[in-house]
């Protein structure tokens, strides 16, 4: 694994993954019913397919690997 130091150029990665954490953090608490018919639809819908299974094969490939 490399180490690297934050540099100026990160920080607006930074903001906009923190703004979005911070959306989806107020969403679930504002609105929970919506939050869990939404996920039970993403889950309904990848079901009939292998593409779903496939990808999170892959990640878990990609992260023991290294």
């Amino acid at each position: 694994m490399s180490t690297s130091f934050p540099t100026r150029s990160d920080v607006p990665g930074l903001c906009f993954m923190a703004a979005m954490f911070l959306g989806f953090g107020l969403f679930a608490i504002l609105k929970p019913d919506a939050l869990r018919s939404g996920m039970d639809n993403f889950a309904n819908h990848w079901k009939e397919g292998i593409i779903c299974s496939a990808l999170f094969v892959y990640l878990a490939y990609v992260a023991l690997s290294r």
